[in-house]
């Protein structure tokens, strides 16, 4: 039995891996998919200052009150930046890191240095565009690459505003002891823009890292939960 951590991307929350989690633990393993503070059912913390050391910690505090040993630390989308910082702080509790379409991090640098939210726009300027909190409005289906229309009902009702904070914040922390842990890139090739190829691309030339693809769209767990556990396992 293998013991997995997923951690969610922007605007989700732990439901989102609904599909997934049912199938690993169904093959007999632990799944746990923690909310990061102010998404999903946490969201009512989004009215308190969020940034990316509250999300880092979110994960570090799962492990460590779980008493988590071993484990896959799995990061979609902008999971990544928060599964790199995790390692930072735990990695002798981490077994193998998987970014999933995700951004890798980079020492100093913020999300938004490194991802546009929609082509053409900047998270300063859709952040001003907002209203209520400081926070990024919930991403279109089509970025999300979700067209069941069941699907996108699901993720409609439950798509809640991103803490700007979190994007806005440096990677304060050395991307030392990820490097030194058995990572693997799975990127999705559907419907895909610019935002995440560049890691893609960087992973698959550099022979520490395990490179595999996913003929899906961003939104893996909720578009091709079957096809993503089977390579979910092939790391376990």
């Amino acid at each position: 039995m293998s013991t997995f951590v997923l951690v969610h991307g922007a605007w989700h929350g732990g439901w989102c891996w609904r599909d997934v989690a049912t199938r690993l633990s169904a093959a007999g393993h632990e799944v746990f998919t923690p909310t990061l503070s102010g998404l999903g059912e946490r969201v009512h913390l989004a009215q308190w200052p969020i940034d990316l050391a509250t999300h880092i910690t979110d994960i570090e505090n799962v492990v460590a009150f779980e008493e988590l040993e071993d484990i896959r630390l799995v990061g979609h989308s902008y999971g990544g930046i928060v599964i790199s910082g995790v390692a930072e702080r735990i990695s002798p509790r981490i077994n193998h890191l998987v970014y999933l379409d995700a951004i890798v991090s980079v020492h100093g640098k913020r999300q938004v240095d490194m991802v546009l939210p929609r082509p053409g726009e900047s998270f300063e300027q859709v952040g001003k565009a907002g209203t209520g909190l400081d926070a990024l409005p919930v991403g279109s289906m089509e970025l999300l690459g979700v067209t069941d229309p069941e699907k996108v009902a699901w993720l409609e009702r439950h798509l809640v505003p991103h803490p700007m904070g979190t994007l806005l914040e440096p990677s304060e922390l050395p991307q030392d002891m990820a490097a030194t842990l058995p990572r693997t890139f799975i990127y999705c090739t559907e419907r895909q823009g610019k935002s995440f190829s560049p890691f893609a691309l960087a992973a698959k030339d550099d022979p520490s890292w395990s490179y595999r693809e996913l003929a899906t769209a961003h939104d893996a767990m909720v578009t091709a939960p079957a096809a993503l556990t089977e390579l979910l396992l092939e790391v376990a």
